[in-house]
């Protein structure tokens, strides 16, 4: 006896040493709400670890060396008799009974610790596998093979005892009271596992269904005994975490499929509004394409037009080109006859000038002749007849100056003739001269009959004068002739000048409109192909109409989709607003 309080004393102060980093981490804990490290939580495990062994080791003692100690001791001591197979069913009835003690206490300590395990807020004991415990079956199977094998060793202890006591009433008194206390020894095992399993089942139940109620994914079910329900503890842990992460990205999912949907809406929004404005846009483009490919027509027919109005201009050109060079022909000839009939007016005007000279020297010599007349009176006969001659050359010369006076007139548009009638005055001043020269010799032979002739020698003089001043009067018509024909000759090289200029001018405008046929021919060609490409223009903006008809038709079931995926994730966000992540 005193043995055994010896050893439970000392099996107690080695588990109090074993227990002690756990109760200081336990203080810890509810003291300060501290959360243990991994470390600390192994030490704590590795305590229930040590107690096991030290339960182990205590009932092996106890119940296998201390009762075979007392089995050898009472048959030396001479107070029990030796018998071998009372020996052994002795001490096998101990170690029976030691292993019940031993599984008993060994898931009693389990039991009694879990919940100060609960502390350690153990979620998983996936890098605890060290610190496990048996599995549950192992545990059973060897508490059902412990606890039978006690059964058995006392049934054949009441057998053997049916042999020892022949009195039939005390054996039966004392087989049902080893039945009894059998039964109550081999049940305890099995009652303290399954009320830790049945507390445990019960605690993770009420966490499920908490998370079932309440949808709080933070719980999570406290891991107390390293053993399979354990494992199963932490894969259910390790789903709540999944689920929980799973939640979570699936609210983060919805709060951007919500955001991403609101943005679809107003961007549906916007994009119907801008299809509704595009689509208007397109169908005033389709007409004023239409419009603008009616005007690209008649630019078309303008341009055709133009051309043809330019070819037509360029044979006016042609044939006015030619009309140009005959005029600047004819006003190069008229320029040569203007600048022959000035020059001959000049010379008329020289010959008019010392006609006029002459006259004025006859004029001297006929007053000369007046005074010497007056001493030849005698001959007057013959200066009559001589007088009368002058007087008809007188005659013709004034009627030859008014022909030429007329020649000159005309002289302006034409010029011709006018060297005829020069001529015959040349003729007839020279016949005056002759027969002046007559006169003087019969003067001088008459100077006695001079007398006579007086009167008429007067009569002449004034004729004379007369002829003199029609003489001024033909060189005065002349000079104006002269100066008229220069400056119809000026006139007339300004006007072939002029003809030049405007023959220039033609070839000018008719390479002109040339090139410009040439750019109506190319600018046709161009509108060809801004007609084909304005007809394409036109087809495509109306391809595009009906493709913007279809796209507004397709953005509006979008839009639907859109507005129901928008209701659809307001749901899931009121359901997902049911968990606690």
């Amino acid at each position: 006896m005193i043995v055994s309080v010896f050893l439970l004393v000392v099996v107690l102060i080695i588990a109090w040493f074993f227990c002690r980093p756990f109760d200081k981490t336990l203080k810890k804990i509810k003291e300060e709400n501290y959360s243990p490290t991994e470390d600390e939580i192994k030490k704590c495990l590795d305590t229930y670890r040590k107690l096991n062994i030290l339960t182990i080791s205590a009932n092996f003692i106890g119940f296998f060396v201390g009762q075979v100690y007392m089995v050898w001791d009472g048959i030396r001591a001479g107070r029990a008799e030796y018998i071998l197979i009372r020996a052994v069913l002795i001490v096998a009835q101990a170690v029976a009974f030691g292993g019940i003690s031993c599984m008993s206490t060994v898931n009693g300590l389990d039991s009694l610790l879990a919940k100060p395990r609960q502390f350690l807020k153990i979620k998983s004991v996936g890098n605890l596998k060290k610190y496990r415990s048996m599995t549950l079956t192992s545990i059973l199977t060897m508490t059902f093979f412990v606890t039978l094998t006690f059964m058995a060793i006392n049934m054949i202890c009441t057998l053997y005892g049916s042999f020892a006591m022949p009195d039939e009433g005390v054996w039966m008194k004392k087989g049902v009271v080893c039945f009894i206390l059998s039964m109550l020894l081999a049940g305890y095992p099995f009652l303290v596992i399954i009320f830790g399993l049945t507390k445990r089942m019960r605690h993770a139940s009420g966490v499920m269904e908490e998370i079932a109620q309440e949808g709080d994914l933070q719980h999570h079910i406290d891991i107390t005994i390293l053993d399979d329900f354990g494992v199963l503890t932490t894969s259910i842990n390790e789903m709540i975490d999944k689920l929980s992460l799973m939640i979570r990205q699936l609210m983060e999912s919805t709060d951007t499929v919500s955001y991403t949907s609101k943005i679809i809406n107003a961007s549906v929004f916007n994009s119907s509004n801008a299809i509704d404005e595009f689509s208007t846009m397109l169908e005033k483009i389709n007409g004023n394409s239409s419009e603008q490919n009616n005007l690209v027509l008649e630019a078309d027919k303008s341009i055709s037009r133009l051309a043809k109005s330019i070819k037509v201009i360029r044979e006016h050109l042609a044939e006015q080109s030619n009309s140009v060079a005959t005029i600047s022909s004819s006003v190069t000839q008229m320029t040569a006859n203007i600048g022959s009939v000035a020059e001959t007016a000049e010379k008329a005007r020289g010959s008019a000038e010392v006609l006029t000279q002459k006259s004025e020297q006859g004029k001297q010599s006929i007053e000369n002749a007046i005074k010497t007349m007056q001493e030849i009176q005698k001959s007057s006969a013959e200066v009559q007849e001589f007088v009368d001659i002058i007087k008809n050359l007188a005659s013709q010369t004034n009627l030859l100056s008014m022909n030429a006076a007329i020649e000159a007139a005309h002289a302006g548009e034409y010029g011709q003739g006018f060297a005829v009638v020069a001529e015959e005055v040349r003729n007839l001043a020279e016949s005056s001269a002759k027969s002046a020269r007559n006169i003087q010799q019969h003067i001088q032979d008459m100077i006695v009959t001079i007398d006579n002739g007086v009167e008429t020698i007067n009569s002449a003089g004034d004729s004379f004068m007369d002829i003199s001043r029609k003489v001024e009067e033909t060189a005065n018509f002349v000079g104006e002739i002269s100066a008229a024909m220069e400056e119809q000759k000026i006139g007339a090289a300004e006007t072939q000048q002029a003809t030049i200029n405007v023959v220039d001018a033609v070839h000018a405008v008719n390479d002109l409109a040339q090139t410009q046929t040439d750019d109506a021919i190319q600018v046709r060609e161009f509108m060809r192909t801004v007609v084909k490409a304005s007809e394409s223009t036109l087809k495509a903006v109306q391809d595009g109409v009906i493709s913007t008809m279809h796209l507004k038709e397709s953005i509006q079931e979008v839009k639907d989709s859109a507005t129901n995926n928008t209701q659809s994730v307001d749901v899931i966000e009121q359901q997902m607003g049911l968990f606690k992540v």
